[in-house]
């Protein structure tokens, strides 16, 4: 048995007996889960940053757009590994509709498809100039769908995944840039994402798109959630026995009362038990009485 499932037996084993420990125990993991979202939430888009962000132009051949500067920014202090409050992309809806998912948080993974590429100095500089790259990464095995990937703080050489390995990141969504290809003149459409640096491993785009949509939560918030839950079902469960206790304890009680009220009256003992007269008129009498004639 896992230390997390000794523990939640355990901490069942209390509630089961103890009411107050299982409210003291469910009060503390609700607060632990809300901290905890709070601890894992990725860094917002400020109001300001939003609304630059806003002047995105899908379906055109710039890149370089001062939409792109808010998300570069926020990808500093990203959390690449953080899933918590991303989904993954359904792109044919990314494609179609992109102002409507303009800066939500993605899970992208996928194999890397070609060599990463360092971008030229851009219209403005940051933190980011001159370490901003390219990354292609293969989403749909599939379909052979890819997407562009622009990454703020890329690993370095000798750390970074080799073509065809799988990786994956929560990355923001930029725009849909279209982009023309030299040697043959072809317009090919991209879904374009900003994140902060990539994780290896992942599904490695081992599954079509339709299999990877969902919500994704981060490792530690996904488990004090299940531990909440746990906590709840088991709450749950000690009230329904208690309800259950005293509706049997009540239910016996009607009953015999009932029972009582229902029963006829007997003579007493003393009465049953003492002789009757020796004459028998008396004798005779006395019967009567005792049955009330």
């Amino acid at each position: 048995m896992a230390p997390s499932q000794k523990l939640f037996f355990r901490a069942g084993v209390l509630m089961t007996y103890n009411p107050r420990m299982a409210k003291a125990l469910l009060s503390l993991l609700i607060s632990l889960s809300v901290s905890a979202g709070a601890w894992a939430a990725q860094p917002p888009l400020t109001d300001d940053q939003r609304q630059q962000l806003l002047t995105a132009r899908d379906y055109s051949q710039q890149l370089d757009e001062a939409a792109w500067y808010p998300l570069l920014d926020n990808a500093g202090r990203m959390n690449s590994a953080d899933k918590a409050g991303a989904r993954y992309p359904d792109l044919e809806q990314l494609l179609s509709q992109p102002a409507d998912f303009r800066g939500e948080l993605f899970v992208i993974e996928g194999l890397l498809a070609a060599p990463p590429r360092t971008l030229p100095r851009l219209a403005r500089p940051g933190p980011w100039s001159g370490r901003l790259q390219q990354w292609v990464i293969q989403t749909d095995s599939e379909t052979d769908q890819v997407v562009l990937l622009y990454l703020v703080e890329p690993p370095a050489d000798k750390e970074r995944p080799k073509v065809g390995e799988p990786v994956w990141i929560v990355a923001r969504f930029y725009k849909v840039w279209d982009e023309r290809r030299d040697y043959d003149a072809k317009m090919l459409r991209y879904a374009v994402f900003v994140g902060r640096t990539v994780n290896a491993g992942g599904r490695g785009g081992g599954g079509s798109a339709a299999q990877r949509k969902g919500v994704g939560l981060g490792g530690g918030v996904s488990a004090v959630i299940a531990a909440v839950v746990v906590m709840a079902g088991g709450y749950y469960i000690l009230r329904r026995r208690i309800a259950a206790q005293n509706q049997l304890g009540s239910e016996r009680v009607s009953r015999r009362r009932r029972e009582l009220e229902q029963a006829p009256d007997e003579p007493s003992a003393d009465e049953t038990d003492e002789p009757l007269p020796e004459d028998p008129v008396e004798a005779l009498r006395e019967l009567e009485r005792r049955q009330g004639g």
